[in-house]
């Protein structure tokens, strides 16, 4: 009888070393999952416990740095976010590098866990810059746009009035011919707005060969006219 019972103890003891030795190879693969999914990711990734000490950084973390300065903010600029959201609520910093190139990195730590049982932050630094330039250039492009489209708009707004009290035919022609051509110029640059809105939302066509001679001879013409 203890004989019998001996075995059974040792076979339920390497049953749970088994199972044991199981969970420990499962979980070795979970984490090297893990470890490839953040290293697959667009993002720098920072992983820090409770105290805000770095556990985990993937690649690209690294490749932010860029030198010993720019490392150095970066490394404050995640303490600060991890510090700042205290495990329990996300927070977001704008990390201006003067380069050269200047760039811009937007900063935003997310608490792990639950509330009441903060695990740490994982921090994620997005380089911005690209994003920052292509809003400038839409800024600066609407500005240029609206500026051009008050001069054809005001002329035809004059033209309108003076027509209006012209009693010569020939003047009026004129007039009225005026008017159509700053009406096709406005209609000009709509229809470019309308091309930009293709473009963004198709892609970059292919491109096509324009008569610059055409070109600058149409920019006289509404010079001197």
């Amino acid at each position: 009888m203890r004989k019998q019972r001996l075995i059974e103890q040792l076979t339920a003891a390497e049953r749970r070393s088994a199972e044991v030795g199981e969970q420990a190879r499962l979980a070795t693969a979970e984490a090297a999952r893990l470890r490839e999914a953040i290293e697959a990711l667009p993002h720098a990734i920072v992983v820090c416990d409770t105290r805000g000490d770095v556990v985990l950084r993937n690649r690209r973390s690294l490749d932010l740095e860029g030198g010993r300065h720019a490392a150095a903010l970066v490394q404050r600029a995640v303490e600060e976010v991890v510090a700042a959201g205290g495990g329990t609520r996300p927070v977001t910093q704008t990390l201006e590098l003067h380069g050269p190139p200047p760039r811009a990195l937007q900063v935003t730590g997310t608490p792990m866990g639950r509330t009441d049982r903060p695990s740490g932050t994982v921090v994620l630094v997005d380089d911005v810059s690209e994003l920052r330039r292509l809003e400038a250039v839409r800024r600066d492009f609407v500005a240029n746009v609206s500026h051009e489209l008050r001069t054809p708009v005001g002329a035809m707004g004059v033209l309108a009035e003076t027509l209006a009290d012209e009693p010569d035919p020939d003047v009026m022609r004129r007039l009225a011919l005026r008017i159509t051509a700053e009406a096709e110029r406005a209609g000009r640059l709509i229809g470019g707005l309308l091309d930009l809105s293709r473009i963004e939302a198709a892609g970059v066509p292919g491109s096509r060969t324009v008569d610059l001679g055409a070109v600058v001879a149409a920019a006289i013409e509404e010079i001197d006219s």
